[in-house]
């Protein structure tokens, strides 16, 4: 006769094993419906556009349709609270950059999320330099040129930057107190805006992301006069760099990534991490992201982890430098 104790292990074993058996066909038939991808920034642009380029390939992979969706607003919070607050079941991702992801929490006091504790990371997709731009008519043609203009004539320059609490508003933060330099920011919405308001003379300059400017000045309309990447950029291949022209603490990298929400299970994220990366090498997607200025970035999820660890370290200490009080 089996007794109440031998009855009561033999019931917890067989929930146990039914428990492994049901993870185990969940891991083995995800996906069962369609994904999507929040872009928490309006369409067009590179931000837009390569998750559009791998929610393609990755349907294909997956077998199931995945669907961009763009919420935009609130510096990039809205559509990062909206990927923060969905289901966990692998089945919502959203676009990851610097600003609502690592910037957001050190500026703006009544951010609804916290990133580390409610979004997971999934991969990096690119990076890019950013461009320091002045119109073309301007006399500027190297960071010295500025500097010393700007030296001469303190609080008359100016500066537009895509937003309060974005990298290019910190870097050129960091550029004003590195270089000792009085330059007014100018915020519109979003680098494109930005970017034409130097391209006709309304601003003096701009820091952009590569791919918001390389027409207007393959158009002849605005100057490179520095990239902020260590390296040249073979888009801007007679752009020299910060660091040639001796300021290397200005590098600074304009990154792109996918989250998901916070408890997605980690066989899923591996699952969409080793996807990625295989899209990131494909010869066509590497074609398109090169055309549009940016670098594929295949990563782990620890070293993906890793970049927003230092990259969080190292803006807030320039908003600490800079003296930025949270909103």
């Amino acid at each position: 006769m089996i007794s109440s104790k031998h009855m009561l292990l033999l019931r917890l074993s067989g929930a146990l094993l039914s428990l492994a058996l049901s993870s185990t066909a969940s891991a083995g038939t995800w996906p069962e419906q369609p994904l999507r991808i929040i872009v928490p920034f309006p369409a067009g642009g590179a931000g837009d556009l390569v998750p559009r380029i791998i929610g393609e390939s990755l349907s294909k992979s997956l077998g199931q349709p995945v669907i961009v969706e763009n919420k935009p607003g609130a510096e990039g919070a809205i559509g990062v609270n909206a990927v923060a607050k969905a289901k966990p079941d692998g089945y919502t991702l959203g676009v990851a950059t610097s600003g609502p992801v690592v910037i957001g929490k050190r500026l703006f006091t009544n951010l609804p999320y916290d990133p580390k504790k409610d979004l997971a990371p999934v991969g990096l997709t690119y990076e890019t330099p950013f461009v320091l731009a002045v119109p073309a008519s301007s006399s500027v043609k190297t960071l010295t040129d500025l500097f010393d203009m700007a030296r001469e004539k303190p609080g008359t320059l100016n500066i537009a930057i895509p937003n309060s609490g974005s990298v290019q508003h910190l870097l050129s933060e960091q550029m004003k107190n590195v270089a000792g330099l009085d330059i007014l920011n100018i915020p519109y919405k979003g680098g494109g805006p930005a970017a034409i308001a130097v391209a006709t003379g309304e601003v003096d300059m701009t820091w952009a992301a590569l791919p918001n400017v390389t027409n207007l000045i393959d158009a002849g309309k605005l100057r490179a006069i520095a990239v902020s990447s260590a390296q040249r950029n073979a888009l801007l291949p007679s752009v020299p760099t910060v660091v040639e022209q001796g300021w290397p603490m200005l590098v600074a990298t304009n990154w792109n990534g996918l989250i998901a929400p916070s408890g997605t299970p980690d066989y899923i994220l591996d699952k969409l991490n080793t996807e990625i990366n295989a899209i990131l090498n494909e010869p066509g997607v590497v074609r398109k992201f090169s055309e549009m200025g940016v670098s594929p970035e295949p990563r782990t999820r620890a070293a993906f982890q890793d970049l927003m660890n230092v990259e969080e370290n190292k803006w807030a200490e320039v908003i600490k430098d800079a003296g930025i009080k949270p909103l």
